[in-house]
């Protein structure tokens, strides 16, 4: 008879997810390293509004 091991799937699922943030949090450093104080000013103009930052955030996610 075959029993299901949850231990491996459940170790798989916590690393994958831990690699997954750590290259979240090193694609976060590279971009505010690479555009200072820049990047904030675009940002400020990109969402003055709603509509243009959602539009702004859809892009954004979608080049990530």
């Amino acid at each position: 008879m075959f029993t299901f091991n949850w231990i491996t799937p459940a170790v798989t699922l916590l690393a994958g997810l831990s690699l997954f943030l750590f290259g979240l949090l090193l694609l976060t450093d590279g971009l505010k390293r690479m555009a200072g104080s820049a990047l904030k000013h675009v940002l400020e103009r990109m969402t003055s509004n709603r509509f243009k930052g959602v539009l702004a955030g859809v892009f954004v996610t979608s080049v990530i």
